[in-house]
């Protein structure tokens, strides 16, 4: 019988290539899917990181407006007396005011603003108005505004069988019988535990920690130059004016130690990576002539300085975000429009959205109350 052997040859050299170059368009394939997925997963996590950052903007602004003018139930802000802390000038976020006050305790004002597009932002005129800001820092073309108001709860309540009351050392309160008001300065102590007062024991009275706010969009985030941008707003230290090692307030957190000394701004950064501010009014016009209607007659970006205080009952506000970590694939080529201005194109490798919510302000009229 025959046995036939059969020996096993090896590939030819077109097979091998064959073989190896379906294996390359596999692994490409592969590759690619996986690239596609990575870019996919990062910027859906920038875009959430965005989304997130434009919540707390909207959301931190939102709130001050709607409690702008809120001075704990007082009708009138003329019923408020600056003694005490407030009845000399400081080192605040602006010039003393035409009624002697410093401006940080002008409360006739329940908000100022600043229209950085209309000033072609002049980061100079910026920095005039609100001197505790460095025009190096600011944003061109970009809104500022404050907001004057107490916190809405009280930190204590007396009756008169209660003559004692704690109040954080070196925070600025008005005290209110719900019909008269004045500030004061609680007294020193160690930061962050209470301090005891012993106001009169025949009346009812109670005491709102004040916190005027001045919101604005700066250059950088953590160091000068870090390319990215912030809304941040200054807002009292109980321990002083508080500088930061660029020689601005900018740079530094408030380490409060209950200093009675003069009070100061920090800043206090809110959201990361916004580009731009801008708000328009809803304006009741009527008011000027005495007869409020209580409805939006128009929304304006530009309102008379002085009547804004007044007149506005609601703000829309926009922000534009970008992403911190840049695109390598992309290229931002959109112009983006925002009340009055357009911004854009930056051309750059970072991905932006428009946000925007319509804030009604729950204290219209201001001086008046007669929407209340």
């Amino acid at each position: 019988m025959l046995v036939y052997r059969t020996r096993q040859s090896g590939l030819s050299l077109v097979e091998l290539m064959v073989s190896i170059t379906l294996g390359l368009l596999v692994l490409a394939a592969v590759v690619g899917v996986f690239a596609t997925n990575s870019r996919t997963f990062h910027q859906n996590d920038a875009t959430e990181q965005l989304q997130d950052n434009a919540r707390a903007a909207l959301d931190a602004l939102g709130r001050d407006l709607s409690m702008a003018g809120y001075y704990g139930g007082l009708f009138s802000a003329s019923a408020i007396t600056l003694t005490g802390a407030a009845s000399a000038p400081k080192l605040d976020c602006g010039a003393v005011s035409s009624n002697g006050a410093p401006w940080a305790f002008n409360v006739s004002n329940r908000v100022e603003f600043f229209n950085g597009t209309t000033s072609s932002g002049n980061a100079a005129a910026a920095a005039a108005q609100f001197p505790c800001l460095n025009a190096a820092y600011l944003v061109s073309n970009s809104d500022i505004v404050a907001i004057r108001h107490v916190a809405g709860r009280a930190d204590a309540n007396f009756q008169p069988a209660n003559i004692h009351a704690n109040l954080y050392p070196g925070y600025i309160y008005l005290s209110t019988d719900g019909v008269i008001g004045s500030f004061f300065q609680a007294p020193a102590g160690t930061a962050g535990t209470p301090v005891s007062i012993s106001p009169s024991p025949f009346q009812t009275t109670s005491y709102y920690r004040y916190v005027p706010r001045l919101y604005y969009v700066r250059n950088f985030t953590r160091v000068v130059g870090d390319g990215v941008p912030a809304l941040c707003r200054a807002e009292f230290c109980p321990s002083g004016f508080v500088l930061g090692s660029d020689g601005t307030v900018d740079t530094s957190s408030c380490s409060a130690n209950g200093s009675t000394g003069s009070v100061g701004f920090y800043a206090q950064c809110v959201a990361t990576g916004v580009d731009s501010l801008q708000i328009k009014w809803g304006l009741d016009n009527s008011v000027l002539s005495g007869t409020p209607s209580c409805t939006v007659d128009t929304y304006d970006t530009n309102p008379p300085t002085s009547n804004l205080p007044k007149v506005a009952l609601s703000a829309q506000v926009s922000v534009l975000l970008q992403t911190t970590q840049p695109d390598g694939l992309y290229v931002d080529s959109k112009s983006f429009s925002m009340a009055d201005a357009t911004i854009g194109p930056y051309r750059d490798r970072f991905h932006r959205r428009v946000f925007s919510t319509t804030v009604e302000m729950r204290n219209p009229v201001g001086d008046s109350g007669l929407c209340d």
